[in-house]
């Protein structure tokens, strides 16, 4: 499949703050009025996670994935709305914008990654985009996410180019637990589907990503069989 398939999330333009009058007696508008993302609102936008209208659950999710690993406390109600099809883009989102301290949401990612690997004929705003968003946010947990090596392996052979992209360059962050993947990245050397219109940040293409990795693997097996 030549066409893109990267996740693209858009935040909402206006971050947000509960006031402390409440959730429950402020109307949307009154409530995205009175928000920000600052730190000191993180239980208000942890609350907000919960609300009933769509709208003050998105913008709880874009101040905190603008409060980055800051907003860790939120990582167990950030599960629970990996299981909202209108939250998940944004969870996975908001998850990889926390980075390593999103770990315990690792067995939850894998759980939709393997659903999405596992559809055939994936859609751009679907399964595709989710998986993609998903491998993004493994990749920005890191080597804390290594049970998520078999999965990223069995991407390396999606037929999705985008997703064997990110694939690819996400086993790089896992640590030595990638090591085993090394000849299954050789083959991606000479990978140079199209994987879109964006500048990707690994390269032009799936080969370009693999060399990278490749680099990064191989010096940790080498460092590996130094130390033994």
């Amino acid at each position: 499949m030549s066409e893109a398939h990267r996740l693209t999330i858009v935040p909402l333009a206006v971050g947000i703050l509960l006031t402390t009058v409440g959730v429950g007696c402020l109307s949307a508008a009154d409530q995205a009025a009175g928000m920000t993302e600052s730190p000191a609102g993180l239980d208000a936008h942890i609350q907000a996670l919960s609300h009933p209208d769509y709208q003050v659950r998105w913008k709880a999710l874009e101040a905190l994935a603008k409060l980055g690993p800051q907003a860790a406390p939120a990582v167990p109600v950030l599960i629970t709305r990996l299981e909202d099809e209108s939250d998940r883009y944004r969870a996975i989102s908001v998850l990889g914008a926390i980075g390593p301290a999103a770990a315990p949401a690792v067995p939850a990612l894998l759980k939709r990654l393997a659903y999405t690997l596992s559809v055939q004929d994936k859609l751009y705003r679907d399964e595709s985009t989710e998986a993609i968003g998903i491998i993004e946010t493994l990749s920005n947990i890191g080597p804390t996410a290594k049970e998520a090596v078999p999965l990223l392996r069995q991407a390396l052979k999606d037929k999705v180019s985008t997703i064997r992209y990110f694939a690819t360059h996400a086993l790089g962050e896992m640590g030595p637990a990638a090591t085993v993947v090394i000849p299954d990245l050789e083959p991606l050397l000479t990978d140079h589907d199209y994987v879109g219109l964006y500048v990707y940040p690994h390269g032009k293409d799936v080969g370009e990503a693999a060399a990278q990795t490749l680099q990064k693997l191989q010096g940790m097996a080498n460092n590996a069989n130094t130390l033994q």
